[in-house]
């Protein structure tokens, strides 16, 4: 009971961060809760720079680890797979590609920059999958630090807002059809907000065109990754410990590798997909994993030395604007192949 108490007070400070961070995600939706609820967390962390904070430390921590993966395994009732595979199968060969660009060019780069390994398989797979949703789900997998995430977070934040902005008219100047830019939006555009952004834009430049759904779909499409690469990096990471000296072993456990909020994140999918959940059930449970990210991202924050950060964005940034424009002209060399385009 103790253990509780001692989590309470770190806990209410992230869930009033959050309250005050939701609020104005939906005010300034391309920004988003995630994003606003990391930079209140770290300047609150400046602000408190120097007083004892050791009470709050348990609930933070606890709040940046756990109700981050509760937040993923509330995010599973957000995907009916039989709608995804219904309306998002012509997207898979784009998607696929665009994702293994993404990686790739993470891989490379990371390599040639020299940028930290953790931070830039954030970022690959935060670019190619689905921004914060992925980095969410990936980060406990490869014990990434909260400094790790924000620095992952800021950076798709960044190319989030220039492809909401951008997007919409640059298709109208390659003359891409509706499907086309709803394709080019699904694959090409990182956070689910973005994303709703771009096709709105795109939707109020061309009356009818009705893109929004179809690129929600295909960025539904893209989510279901996180399955795959949060096993495969379990995986590694499972054997990267070992080759270390730590926890893992002689053989190899899958049990062991594979971390449980992935497996209920699966479970939560296939419940809502088998038994037709309807939007009355699921929907409070989607805004209720979008409001714990934003919590965990506020925790974060707090962890967070802001100073640092800015001193050390430049090759992260670097990093991610090479898998941004590589994911774009993927994908519109994808759709050029496939006579889409």
């Amino acid at each position: 009971m103790q253990s509780v108490t001692e989590k309470l007070k770190g806990m209410a400070l992230c869930f009033a961060i959050a309250a005050v961070a939701w609020a104005c995600g939906t005010q300034v939706e391309v920004v988003g809760g995630p994003v606003f609820g990391i930079l209140f967390g770290m300047l609150l962390a400046v602000a408190l720079r120097g007083r004892d904070t050791a009470t709050l430390q348990p609930g933070v921590k606890f709040t940046s680890k756990y109700v981050l993966q509760a937040a993923v395994v509330f995010l599973g009732f957000g995907l009916n797979l039989s709608q995804v595979a219904k309306v998002g199968v012509t997207s898979l060969p784009i998607i696929a590609s665009t994702i293994a660009t993404s990686l790739i060019v993470a891989f490379v780069m990371c390599r040639v920059l020299k940028v930290p390994g953790k931070i830039a398989t954030l970022i690959g797979v935060g670019s190619s999958i689905c921004g914060g949703s992925a980095i969410a789900a990936t980060a406990p997998v490869i014990h990434a630090n909260d400094e790790d995430v924000a620095q992952a977070i800021s950076v798709i934040f960044l190319f989030n807002v220039v492809a909401a902005l951008i997007f919409p008219t640059l298709g109208g100047m390659l003359g891409l059809t509706n499907e086309g830019f709803g394709l080019f939006a699904g694959t090409a555009v990182n956070d689910t907000s973005s994303v709703t952004a771009a096709a709105a834009a795109w939707d109020g430049m061309h009356p009818g065109a009705n893109t929004l759904d179809a690129a929600t779909i295909v960025k539904l499409t893209r989510t279901l990754a996180i399955i795959p690469i949060t096993l495969v990096l379990a995986v590694w990471q499972m054997r990267a410990d070992r080759r270390a000296g730590g926890e893992g072993g002689n053989t190899f456990s899958l049990r062991r590798a594979f971390p449980a909020f992935v497996g209920l994140f699966v479970l939560a999918s296939v419940a809502t997909t088998v038994f037709a959940l309807p939007a009355a059930v699921t929907a409070p449970l989607k805004t209720l994993s979008k409001f714990l990210i934003v919590m965990a991202m506020s925790a974060i924050g707090l962890n967070t030395d802001i100073v640092k950060l800015v001193r050390s964005g430049g090759k992260p940034i670097a990093l991610g604007a090479c898998c941004w424009v590589a994911i774009a002209l993927v994908s519109l060399g994808g759709q050029r192949v496939l006579g889409i385009w």
